[in-house]
């Protein structure tokens, strides 16, 4: 558990770092050379809040069919340890070393659910070490769950985020990165706790069974052990930023002290958090048009 513990504080620190790098060959470069030229605009990127402005009614996370639970609990799979003792060495690779054995010919990075998605990268010049996670899910390292849509809720999920533009020219599905998929099945996981603690607040309930349970899983989900799919290409790296104020949301909500008290202030912070998840489907609509 200390080797655990000592992983998870350099993780998430360096987490969103990538592992591309030259190796002298220039493949490195012509794969970055691609990756830039599909690579969204500046421009697109800040206007995909575009994309609901001519509804500002609109309530998109409310459209989400999915249904809460009785607990509000979110549904995971249990992965095996991490980093199990008799192993560990196995898990332990430098950027060159995994980029050289495990990158395919699209770039991209990944292990299932039982290859260890979890890896210690050092860096090249051997100063760094930080925890990547190579899976498409959210995982919680402590708890060894990862949050993963079932399969037949893939193709709705996937659906929803590019629904919203006349643009039918999308990446499909297995075209998208690690982090693209992860965050279309996290909104898609929890936005139903979101628009059910939207209807709570709409009618002055700041406590009760669920409006505490509901708390509790964004606390969850909102901790520092919660690892995000580690950012593989230059489109990844803002997405994940913004992936990671969305991410402080959660945790801050959940640990929302006495907002009976405080309830303008604990609105307000939910208010924000709708608003940064609606975003989100806008951003992912932009970032998987071709």
């Amino acid at each position: 558990m200390k080797k655990l513990m000592m992983t998870l504080t350099i993780g998430t620190v360096f987490v969103g770092c990538g592992v591309n790098e030259d190796d002298g060959s220039g493949e490195g470069n012509e794969h970055n050379a691609a990756t830039e030229e599909n690579k969204p605009s500046a421009e697109e990127m800040a206007d995909y809040s575009g994309l609901f402005q001519s509804d500002s009614s609109r309530d998109v996370l409310a459209e989400i069919t999915l249904s809460s639970s009785e607990t509000h609990q979110i549904p995971t799979v249990a992965i095996d340890e991490p980093f199990p003792e008799d192993k560990a060495e196995d898990y332990n690779h430098s950027e060159r070393e995994i980029a050289k054995e495990y990158m395919d010919d699209n770039g991209r990075i990944y292990f299932s659910l039982k290859e260890h998605p979890f890896r210690n990268i050092t860096s090249v010049d051997g100063t760094t070490t930080y925890l990547a996670n190579y899976h498409d899910s959210f995982i919680h390292l402590l708890d060894a769950e990862a949050y993963v849509l079932d399969d037949d809720m893939i193709e709705e999920a996937y659906h929803f985020f590019i629904t919203y533009s006349s643009d039918g020219n999308y990446r499909t599905w297995e075209e998208a990165s690690n982090l693209e998929r992860g965050i279309m099945q996290m909104i898609y996981l929890t936005a139903p706790n979101v628009n059910e603690l939207g209807e709570l607040l709409a009618q002055d309930i700041y406590a009760g069974d669920d409006f505490v349970q509901i708390n509790h899983t964004f606390a969850n989900i909102g901790s520092p052990n919660m690892i995000l799919p580690t950012a593989q290409t230059t489109t990844d790296m803002p997405l994940f930023e913004d992936m990671l104020k969305i991410h402080v949301l959660w945790g801050e909500l959940g640990q929302f002290e006495q907002p009976e008290e405080n309830k303008e202030a604990y609105t307000a912070l939910y208010n924000d958090l709708h608003l940064e998840m609606t975003n989100m489907v806008g951003t992912i609509n932009t970032t998987l048009a071709k």
